[in-house]
């Protein structure tokens, strides 16, 4: 048996403790019904008080999301009508402390949050309490009046036209330029922490629950959702921040055109060969397998996608978001995206760095463990955000 396939077997064993796949049928966008199964697994709320101090400035209404973290409610500052979310998080939860301008140690996603108020589009942080003697703490922020976050918004459309899922992108893309260049990287960029201002087509960008500091050297842990996941994560435990960030807006722009997400098991993500649509135009297919590249070093930076033909083109005759069928489609670009049975076993990530150091072939995750290589994972189950530590 070749080395790679040895590999990539006891990759998905490894995998499968993760919760990352399961035999099911093919992925479908949400339901009412998938909702409402959903809502059903999710944990009990977190204890908490709010004191007299606080509900003199915000009234807590109906939940509006919830997870391993804690809770989200929607909630009205009382000195000018403006609505918010209120997120109660549990400390132990917290992934990380930092010391902010002020001296003070916070979590690290106020922390990123405070970094990166001033960008416009970044959900914004109004206000931070931390419950003592409670073993939790409360984030207020900002909540768009008609929002829709952008899962649902594509589902109600089965996909987005190319004109404005490149306007989507570009927003998102410079937005994340302005985060990178305050030191923060997202690292859990994807549709449902994408909100849609239903009013002026608008992106909010949020959840930083998953970010973290930005830094030019490897990151060799993973916080975010693991069909994002890139190759180099997968087969090396290691990632840099940009490629990576790149590696996931290839999936979202996949998304915004084809209606669901590339891969849906560990070797689709390796073998980055994603299925395309004829009814796309050759640009757009041609990003998406640029930005979905196996090696890092061939994905575009930043910088490029808002320079490339397709995100400069100004007449739009795409496809308006009917439902288009798939067809297997190999452009140009992609001839060197499927690894070799021999160079993925032994390729380490590309990189500028050189204190980025060669990873064995023989250890790619060595204590994950998945029944068949190519076992589907739901849409659903896929969107779950999860922290994993490299070693």
């Amino acid at each position: 048996m070749r080395q790679c396939d040895v590999m990539a077997k006891s990759l998905l064993k490894k995998l499968a403790a993760l919760g990352l796949f399961s035999c099911a049928s093919k992925p479908k966008k949400s339901t009412p019904a998938a909702k409402a199964a959903r809502k059903s697994r999710q944990p009990a709320l977190p204890r908490v008080t709010f004191d007299r101090e606080f509900l003199d400035k915000y009234t807590v209404e109906e939940v509006i999301g919830r997870g391993g973290f804690g809770v989200v409610y929607a909630g009205t500052r009382l000195e000018d009508n403006k609505p918010v979310a209120i997120k109660v998080a549990r400390k132990d939860k917290a992934l990380g402390w930092m010391k902010n301008e002020e001296g003070v140690t916070v979590p690290r996603e106020v922390w990123c949050l405070q970094r990166v108020a001033h960008i416009d589009g970044v959900i914004h942080l109004v206000d931070y309490r931390d419950l003592r003697p409670q073993s939790t703490y409360i984030l207020v922020m900002e909540r768009p009046e008609r929002g829709q976050d952008l899962f649902d918004y594509i589902s109600e459309r089965t996909t987005l036209s190319e004109r404005q899922a490149r306007d989507f992108m570009r927003q998102v893309v410079e937005m994340l330029e302005s985060v990178h260049a305050a030191g923060v990287v997202h690292r859990d960029v994807k549709d449902e922490n994408i909100i849609v201002d239903l009013d002026t087509q608008t992106l909010r960008l949020v959840d930083f629950g998953s970010a973290t500091h930005f830094k030019h050297t490897p990151y060799t842990d993973f916080d975010g959702t693991l069909v994002y996941s890139s190759p180099e994560w997968l087969l090396h435990r290691r990632y840099h921040a940009e490629s990576y960030t790149v590696w996931t807006l290839g999936i979202l722009l996949y998304d915004m055109v084809c209606g669901n997400i590339p891969f849906h098991t560990a070797n689709g993500i390796i073998h980055a060969s994603p299925t395309l649509p004829q009814q796309l135009s050759p640009e757009v297919r041609s990003l998406i397998c640029r930005c979905l590249s196996a090696e890092p070093s061939d994905r575009p930076t930043l910088q490029q996608i808002l320079s490339d033909p397709w995100m400069t083109t100004v007449d739009d005759q795409a496809a308006t978001g009917d439902v288009l069928d798939e067809t297997t489609v190999v452009p140009d670009i992609t001839s060197n995206n499927l690894p070799s049975t021999q160079s993925s076993a032994s390729r380490v990530p590309s990189s500028t760095d050189d204190t980025q150091a060669e990873t064995s072939p023989a250890d790619p995750l060595d204590d994950l463990t998945v029944p068949a290589t190519d076992s589907p994972l739901p849409r659903l189950e896929s969107l779950r955000t999860v922290s994993v530590a490299a070693g």
